[in-house]
C-alpha cells in the first residue's frame, strides 16, 4: 500500500493573534505509528520563537560557563550582552527584597529569638552541672556501697568465727560440768 497522509487546518492563538496552522499526519503502510509535523502560515512568528530560544540558550550557556564566555571574540561577547540586555529590558530581574531584614519587626523578632536561644543555653548549662554533680555523687555513693558491702561480709565472717567460738565455749564448759559430775560418780566405784 503507498504513502498514506491526512492534513488538518486548526487555528491557535500565538502571543494574542490568530494563526492558522496546518498539521499533516502521515502513516507509513509498515509501521502503525503517527507522525506529526505542523507549518505555520505567518513566518513572523516562527522568527520571533527562534530568537526567544536562541536568547534562552544563550542566557543559559553564560550563566552555565562564564569561563568559556571570556574566551569569545569580541563581537560575539558584544552581540550576547546587547541580547542579555534587551531581555533584561523586557522582564525585571527578581532580586531577593532585603527592606524586611531592616525593619523594626525582624530586629523585634531578632532580639526575642536571641533572648531565647539565650535562656536555652543558660538552662542547657544549668541541666549540665546537675548532671555532673549527679554523676559524682552517684560514683560516691557507689564507692560507699561497696565499701559497705565489703564490712557486711567481713561482720558476717566475724560473726560466723564468734558464733562457732561461743558454741565451742559452751561446749567446753558443759564438759566441764559432765566431767565433774562423772568424777565422783568414778570415785565411789573404786
Amino acid at each position: 500500500m503507498p504513502y498514506q497522509g491526512r492534513k488538518r487546518q486548526k487555528t491557535i492563538a500565538h502571543g494574542g493573534k490568530q494563526v492558522r496552522v496546518e498539521e499533516t499526519q502521515s502513516q507509513h503502510p509498515d509501521s502503525e505509528e503517527d507522525t506529526s509535523s505542523s507549518s505555520v502560515e505567518n513566518p513572523e512568528i516562527e522568527d520571533h520563537s527562534s530568537t526567544e530560544n536562541e536568547e534562552e540558550d544563550d542566557r543559559a550557556a553564560s550563566s552555565e560557563a562564564p569561563e568559556q564566555h571570556s574566551s569569545l571574540p569580541l563581537v560575539t561577547r558584544m552581540d550576547d550582552q546587547a541580547g542579555l540586555s534587551s531581555t533584561a529590558k523586557q522582564r525585571p530581574l527578581k532580586r531577593f527584597d532585603i527592606t524586611p531584614l531592616f525593619s523594626a519587626e525582624f530586629s523585634k523578632f531578632q532580639q526575642q529569638r536571641e533572648s531565647e536561644l539565650l535562656k536555652t543555653l543558660k538552662t542547657r548549662r544549668q541541666l549540665t552541672k546537675r548532671h555532673r554533680q549527679l554523676s559524682r555523687d552517684a560514683l560516691k555513693k557507689r564507692a560507699l556501697l561497696e565499701e559497705q558491702k565489703n564490712l557486711l561480709k567481713q561482720l558476717e565472717v566475724d560473726i560466723t568465727s564468734l558464733t562457732t567460738g561461743l558454741k565451742d565455749v559452751r561446749n567446753e564448759r558443759t564438759r566441764k560440768r559432765q566431767g565433774v559430775r562423772l568424777l565422783p560418780t568414778s570415785k565411789s566405784h573404786t
